[in-house]
């Protein structure tokens, strides 16, 4: 019986290498551990084992990936997620699943392991409106990860990302759900007592429209008072009230500016967030998104074309609805792609638009930062981003350097390549080194 259910468990593992990795490091731990069996993980830690033994595939990974990982174990019978932490749902699978040094052999073969190949549909994105031709900020894998029946999220995007469509991108996760209603928040809800009271009012008005599900949601898309108080509020709410019959989600979206200031008010509350997996960056299209979008629109779809795409600054989603926009009804987008980069290059107001779409905070710090990269041959080691280079960053402390990097990085004006090597995005670098 006994090698029967372990056979069982080995077999849902076997589903998914990420699922061994993961369940394996926490089987290790808690052996390790004098009666630890029933020990629960944070994401944050649980991440970081992961990292551990399989470096070239999750540190590529994202922690709101990897929290979607966690809840697919849940899903799968392997894990429970008792108050937001993670155990394995029978303590007793340590026991059955062998010796220690059996089960970290096979964890440690992972170590130079390289990483799975992309997975072309995780990259796509769900079409909201077919006449508009709108879609949805998030890709299939970043929806897959949001809990339907109730979570708490931070998504952060600039205007040339899409932020003007995470209302619409929010809304359409629940479609085909009709106990879900909803109600935006004003940018004026700043603190404990305003959240609670929209809350209240969310529940009321659920209850008597007998709905089960209300998500609330903030857009905070100009200058404003921090929402930092606010979205504690709804954080602490969301982790006390999940076992609650009329159910609560909660989403904020933040532009840069916004994300800027509330890293300075309150850095440690940030970092927890982005470790636990609850913040989501809403990314650029990569070829698999570019590829379903020009299918869609029953356009040639070649690499060469997609390339194009690419090479014009097409991986923004400002500049691929421009491309498309400027292509009109001719079946080869290349059209507006070479249209797009010849105004890029060539019209300094248009440069200037694209720049300010992508709303970068007007502090020194992400200033002198991009003006160092512009400066430099890539791809640039992260650890001359200091003080102790000299001009431009003289001026900065260590910590503006660190703030300015997690910025760009989570609005993708840049990339961090084996983690410690930066790559400015090329449409980024040339708007920028000619204006």
């Amino acid at each position: 019986m006994r090698n029967r259910i372990r056979e069982r468990f080995e077999w849902t593992l076997a589903l998914d290498p990420r699922y061994q990795v993961i369940v394996w490091a926490m089987i290790v731990a808690q052996m390790e551990t004098r009666d630890s069996f029933s020990r629960e993980f944070t994401v944050g830690q649980l991440f970081s084992m992961a990292r551990e033994f399989w470096p070239a595939e999750f540190n590529d990974v994202s922690s709101d990936e990897f929290r979607g990982l966690l809840r697919e174990l849940v899903g799968l019978g392997v894990l429970a997620s008792p108050g937001g932490q993670y155990r394995l749902k029978s303590p007793n699978l340590v026991r059955i699943m062998g010796d220690h040094d059996d089960i970290a052999d096979r964890l440690l073969s992972f170590v130079d392991e390289p990483a799975r190949k992309e997975i072309e549909t995780d990259s796509f994105h769900e079409q909201i409106d077919e006449k508009s031709q709108l879609y949805s900020v998030f890709t299939y894998e970043q929806a897959r990860n949001i809990d339907r029946e109730q979570d708490f999220r931070v998504v952060t995007a600039s205007s040339a990302l899409g932020l003007d469509i995470v209302e619409e991108s929010i809304k359409h996760l629940y479609a085909s759900d009709e106990q879900v209603s909803f109600r935006r928040m004003s940018i004026s809800v700043t603190s404990a007592e305003d959240l609670l009271n929209e809350v209240e009012k969310a529940r009321n008005r659920t209850k008597k429209n007998e709905k089960e599900h209300v998500v609330l949601y903030q857009i905070v898309d100009q200058p404003q008072v921090s929402p930092i108080e606010v979205i504690k509020a709804a954080y602490r709410y969301y982790q006390s009230s999940q076992n609650k019959r009329r159910r609560v989600s909660f989403f904020f979206a933040l532009n840069p500016q916004t994300y800027w200031d509330l890293r300075q008010d309150d850095p440690d509350f940030v970092d927890l967030l982005d470790e636990e997996g609850y913040i989501i960056g809403v990314q650029t299209w990569n070829h698999w998104g570019i590829r379903q979008r020009l299918d869609n629109e029953s356009k040639l779809s070649t690499d060469e074309i997609r390339t194009a795409i690419i090479d014009a600054g097409g991986s923004w989603p400002y500049l691929l609805d421009e491309i498309m926009h400027l292509t009109g009804t001719d079946k080869d987008v290349q059209v507006g792609a070479q249209e797009v980069r010849h105004r890029l290059m060539n019209d300094e107001d248009y440069r200037q638009l694209f720049l300010n779409k992508i709303q970068l905070p007007s502090n020194p710090a992400v200033h002198a930062v991009l003006e160092l990269l512009v400066s430099e041959e890539e791809p640039i080691p992260l650890e001359l981003i200091t003080p102790s280079y000299g001009e431009p960053l003289n001026e900065l402390t260590d910590k503006h350097c660190e703030d300015a990097i997690l910025l760009l990085k989570q609005f993708e004006v840049i990339d961090l390549e084996d983690g410690d090597l930066i790559v400015l995005d090329p449409t980024v670098r040339m708007v920028l080194s000619r204006s």
